[in-house]
């Protein structure tokens, strides 16, 4: 074939050949020549749309409460899976659509060794007594008391971690490249729990004189001193992320620096780059034996001599501060060293001393010379696995940091990341807009190639190598669609919008990229599509691979202007955009304005389609779930219970929207307190979806669930843990043990868990749960925050209050970043955090954040919204802990009368605030009025809960309690002996609240002079609570104290409240 095409005038090489055979299979049908793809018009450029929405749109019901909101738009067409046809114009050129860019994932820089690193940093993780900060000695205390019978206290220093750590990011032009490195190594930091605090500074090392800031990437922040992190007692550890490659680190500015916080603390620096490119940056290093003879300390303090040559030969005469390699060996090298008493180790120090001459790499913007020549000059610099590197990001340029990274890692060794730093500063590569958008995120940020250069790169490397590389970039960014925590599912264009799910080939417009710029047209699309149409072809383009974030996304609200202007405010497309605004509104917290526009797309529905139309029952049903989030609980259950009546009628008993439905109406039936109403409907739904879908079924999954959450509610928690144990089981086997199904249920189970007393179990499983969660699906997806608040509430519940409050914190600051500082959830959180600090004792704080946080949800909810009323209550409760009872009292009040008004008297959170200021008036000495509360609620939670309900015997407990205090002593005997034998049968006699009753027991018979009875069962709580909870938990020492009051010359004054 060679010979035949050489006789035609077409002498190509063997390779040649194959390669073009295969891109000729590769090619859309229909495709004209190669010169067809060089020139556009204006036109051809306004032609190329989408393929329209095929008609008729399936119902799509509702789901019940746990799951994801229904009201999303349906997964987009492949934007490659269009007919295929001539895109050529009648004028021979070629039309080549407009797109918007997309998220992709990104790439973990610390690669798989990240849990070794976060073993090598446990010598860091040391305590030591904090004389600063006490904390009550119970033992001494205990001791103290039986000897002197005279209630004081003893207390002892904290012990707390003995390093804070200051992470410096040098925020140097090339170090976009590794913001990701940064982010990460913070994340590792945090994680490993070796320091009291990790802290993030930016560092600007362009100048002469570097610059430290406050945040790094943002020039525009405050900037501090260098002294600032000069800490006076040694304890901040100075950790800076750099390549070196600044002009500081070459003409001895940052020398200064660093010798300045060398002489403070420990310090070291962390290379960005792989060892084989620190000689050419300002950061070299060469081993040293360096020698310590405290913990931690000042690393100026080190000595330094030489591994092999004796002092007098070789002299360490610079800045002894380490560098080291993000990897296991070298970090845990380091951190023994830096922990250790004393001792010595083999260290990579930094040769500050040596002054290059070379200037700094220069910052990608417009080359000197474009073209050939400076690809030639590039070519004769860089390595030839940076010179091949080079031609597979122009092939997809523009791009950004991300993006490259992923092409990098597509192309596989022999390349590394130091290639793709000899390409970013090898003079070929230019900032796109950068004058527009002058502080723009790194990740954010967009780099091109000059035509000609491209051209010249492009054909050094062969066709099918490039197409090879774009394609393995497009299956990694398939891949993880919905799973990457930080990347958006949309696929944006002029014309519409759409999510991608896992099927199709969503993201192949890249390998299209390729294509056009080798000179191959792409296959054709028609037929431009309404803004936001559920099903939506977009078309290829010839456009950046995108960043993390769509720069500018369509949002609903545009989307439902778009539908009003093209089709009319009463087009069914246009009442589905105004239904996802109104889903839209509610996910984002906004219920009061979800719930208007929703009600106003009800109506719409109902005269434009009909009462009975899907969509018209699906808009109901939405509407009754907004009920249900805003607390209007009735107005929902009667909402739904119309529903299912339609329902039913129109699709059926058996149709899947209509089990939904049920299903709904159950989670309102359980929140209004009806709990046997709402078991019962639950068990008909799983019935019904075993007999329909079958028993392996992801629904038929999720109804048994929600039956387990049911049976919890009330009070069934064996039932509820068997369940859920089968849930598990079954979505391991069906969906695999990752799968966020498979840890909601891991997470429901661990709930009954804590509700059953089992919290070690509890806590096991959800810090499982929380590793998964981090690692499939990020550190910030909503899924991770929702586990590692449950973990802290865990924590809290064990007595792990340090522990509990870190996490919490953790959950606070990224629901402020990512959801806002005002969503509900982020309220949430806030209230979690806030109620740690009160557990800690620090009151003061606790109440600063409680009254923001009602502060918030009035302006963002609304006064009477249920999650408001909460943080009301919340505030009252930490008014109480800091001894504020007339401000407690007075604030209680108040909610009880709006919860009265608002939810109803019998509303299970009426009753919770009821029993609060119960709580409240008792501990005021307002004894008479607090029984008459708390006789209320037992009569209420009887009737509406049952009497063997664990909420019922608490609500009988703290009666018991208050008439001991009132000096009604039998009754209280008569009321705690029937709640410990209750707790024993419905919960077991080694459940924390059945050992409460016990002890609350004791009390009574020490108060009615049955003083050995007392005595004995005290002994058993106190053996008890060893065995099960742990010697040191808060409750087993309370009672400790309280078993040497018993033998002691009075009787104790207070009980346990249950």
């Amino acid at each position: 074939m060679t010979k035949l095409l050489a006789e035609s005038g077409a002498d190509l090489s063997r390779e040649e050949l194959l390669d073009a055979l295969w891109l000729a299979e590769k090619l859309p049908r229909g495709a004209g020549p190669l010169a067809r793809a060089v020139a556009r018009s204006e036109a051809s450029r306004r032609d190329g749309a989408s393929a329209p929405r095929p008609p008729g749109t399936p119902d799509n019901p509702d789901p019940e409460p746990p799951s994801a909101d229904p009201h999303r738009p349906p997964a987009a067409h492949p934007l490659l899976a269009a007919a295929a046809g001539d895109r050529s114009a009648g004028d021979g050129t070629v039309v080549l659509t407009p797109a918007h860019p997309v998220g992709v994932p990104d790439r973990h820089s610390l690669g798989p060794g990240r849990l070794q690193l976060e073993k090598s940093l446990r010598p860091l993780r040391q305590r030591f007594p904090d004389r600063r900060r006490h904390v009550l000695d119970v033992p001494r205390t205990v001791t103290a008391m039986a000897e002197t019978g005279v209630p004081e206290t003893v207390t002892r220093p904290l012990r707390t971690r003995w390093l804070t750590l200051a992470i410096v990011v040098d925020d140097d032009v090339s170090m976009v490249l590794w913001q990701r490195l940064a982010a990460d190594v913070r994340a590792l930091m945090e994680r490993a729990g070796s320091f009291r605090d990790v802290r993030v500074h930016g560092l600007d090392t362009r100048g002469g004189t570097p610059t430290l800031r406050s945040s790094p990437y943002r020039h525009r922040t405050r900037p501090e001193s260098v002294k600032s992190l000069c800490d006076p007692t040694g304890n901040t550890l100075v950790l800076v992320v750099s390549d070196g490659v600044g002009e500081a680190w070459r003409d001895g500015g940052m020398r200064r620096v660093m010798e300045r916080w060398a002489r403070s603390g420990p310090t070291a620096i962390m290379h960005a780059l792989p060892t084989r490119l620190w000689a050419s940056t300002g950061i070299t290093a060469r081993p040293w034996q360096v020698t310590t003879t405290g913990r931690g300390g000042p690393t100026r303090a080190w000595h330094v001599t030489d591994p092999d040559l004796p002092p007098e030969l070789v002299r360490f005469d610079s800045v002894p501060v380490p560098v080291l390699e993000p990897t296991p060996a070298a970090v845990g090298d380091w951190a023994r060293l830096v922990a250790a008493p004393g001792g010595t180790a083999l260290l990579p120090l930094w040769d500050a001393d040596r002054t290059d001459p070379r200037p700094a790499a220069a910052a990608p913007g417009r080359p000197d010379s474009v073209g050939v020549e400076a690809v030639l000059r590039f070519k004769e610099a860089a390595s030839p696995e940076a010179y091949r590197l080079a031609a597979h990001v122009a092939a997809v340029a523009p791009v950004t940091p991300p993006v490259m990274r992923l092409v990098q890692a597509a192309v596989g060794a022999p390349t590394d990341p130091g290639h793709l730093t000899e390409v970013f500063l090898g003079g070929l590569m230019h900032e796109v807009d950068a004058t527009a958008v002058p502080d723009r995120l790194p990740h954010l940020r967009r780099y091109d190639f000059d035509p000609e250069a491209r051209r010249a790169l492009l054909s050094a490397v062969p066709p099918k190598e490039l197409l090879h590389t774009a394609e393995s970039v497009t299956r990694r960014i398939e891949s993880a669609i919905g799973r990457a925590s930080v990347f958006p599912a949309w696929v944006g264009h002029p014309d519409g919008v759409a999510v991608v799910e896992d099927t199709g080939r969503s993201f192949g417009w890249i390998r299209t990229q390729v294509l056009t710029r080798l000179g191959i047209p792409p296959a054709a699309e028609d037929d431009p599509e309404v803004p936001g149409a559920r099903n939506l072809d977009a078309p290829p383009t010839d456009t950046p691979v995108a960043s993390q974030e769509l720069p500018e996304p369509f949002s609903p609200e545009e989307v439902l202007a778009a539908r009003e202007r093209l089709l009319g405010p009463e087009h069914p497309e246009t009442l589905a955009a105004r239904a996802d605004l109104g889903s839209f509104l509610r996910q984002a917290g906004r219920i009061v304005e979800a719930i208007a526009l929703q009600e106003r797309v009800v109506d719409e529905c109902e005269r434009v389609l009909g009462p009975d139309h899907p969509d018209t029952l699906t808009a109901r049903a939405a509407l009754g779930y907004s009920f249900y989030e805003m607390g209007r609980t009735d107005e929902a259950i009667a909402l739904e219970e119309q529903v299912v009546v339609d329902r039913e009628r129109v699709l059926g008993p058996d149709d899947p929207g209509t089990l939904t439905a049920r299903s709904d109406l159950a989670f309102s039936y359980g929140r209004a307190g009806r709990t046997g109403e709402a078991t019962a409907l639950q068990e008909r739904v799983v019935a019904d979806r075993e007999r329909v879908l079958g028993p392996e079924h992801p629904d038929t999954l999720d109804a048994r669930s929600n039956l387990a959450f049911s049976l919890r509610q009330a009070g069934r928690l064996g039932e509820a843990i068997a369940l859920e144990e089968q849930v598990i089981s079954d979505s391991e086997r069906l969906l695999g043990p990752e799968h966020p199904d498979t840890l909601d249920a891991r997470s429901n189970l661990a709930f009954s868990f804590k509700q059953a007393g089992r919290t070690d179990e509890a806590i096991a499983l959800q810090e499982h749960v929380l590793a998964v969660s981090e690692r499939v699906l990020g550190t910030e997806h909503i899924d991770t925050l929702a586990a590692r608040a449950d973990l802290a509430f865990s924590f809290r519940q064990a007595g792990r209050i340090e522990e509990a409050i870190a996490l919490d914190e953790q959950v606070v600051a990224v629901s402020e970043r990512i959801l806002g500082p005002e969503h509900p959830d982020t309220l949430d959180a806030r209230s979690n955090l806030a109620f740690s600090y009160s557990q800690a004792g620090r009151t003061g704080h606790a109440i600063l954040l409680q009254e923001r946080v009602v502060a918030d949800s009035v302006r963002a909810l609304g006064a009477d919204h249920p999650d408001t009323l909460t943080a009301r209550a919340a505030l009252a409760v930490s008014f109480r802990e800091a001894g504020r009872i007339d401000e407690a009292i007075a604030l209680q009040e108040r909610v009880v009368d709006d919860c009265e008004r608002v939810l109803g008297p019998d509303h299970p959170d009426t009753l919770t605030v009821r029993a609060a200021l119960a709580y409240s008036l008792y501990e005021m000495g307002r004894i008479d009025e607090a029984i008459v509360l708390e006789e209320q609620v037992l009569a209420a939670r009887e009737r509406v809960l049952g009497p063997g309900h664990p909420v019922t015997l608490v609500a009988r407990s703290n009666l018991a309690v208050t008439y001991r205090q009132a000096g009604r002593i039998d009754e209280a005997i008569v009321l705690q002996e029937q709640v410990l034998a209750d707790r024993e049968r419905v919960l077991g006699a080694e459940h924390p609240d059945t050992m409460t009753s016990r002890s609350n027991l004791a009390f009574c018979f020490r108060q009615a002079g049955r003083k050995i009875e007392a005595i004995a069962l005290q002994e058993r709580v106190l053996a008890d609570r060893e065995r099960v909870l742990g010697p040191k938990h808060p409750s087993t020492l309370s009672a400790r104290v309280t078993l040497a009051s018993f033998h002691g010359p009075t009787a104790p004054t207070g009980e346990t409240p249950s």
